[in-house]
């Protein structure tokens, strides 16, 4: 039960991280980091891929784990 919960708070992370991003970047502060570090096109992509499909990702893993790996 733990995983499922953590998988689903991750899964929701990633979402709400892809949604302020499109509607309010700015209250991302590492994304405007990221974007004056690596350029806007790679800090972007960066950006994306750790803090949005990363947790997916993960969250997917943690309840996949809960449900079929079960003891």
């Amino acid at each position: 039960m733990l995983y499922i919960g953590l998988g689903v708070l991750v899964i929701f992370y990633g979402i709400y991280t892809a949604v302020i991003r499109l509607k309010s970047p700015e209250k991302l502060g590492k994304y405007q980091a990221m974007k004056e570090r690596y350029g806007d096109n790679t800090g972007k992509l960066l950006h994306v891929l750790s803090y949005t499909v990363v947790p997916i990702i993960l969250g997917a893993v943690l309840i996949c784990r809960a449900v079929f790996f079960s003891v």
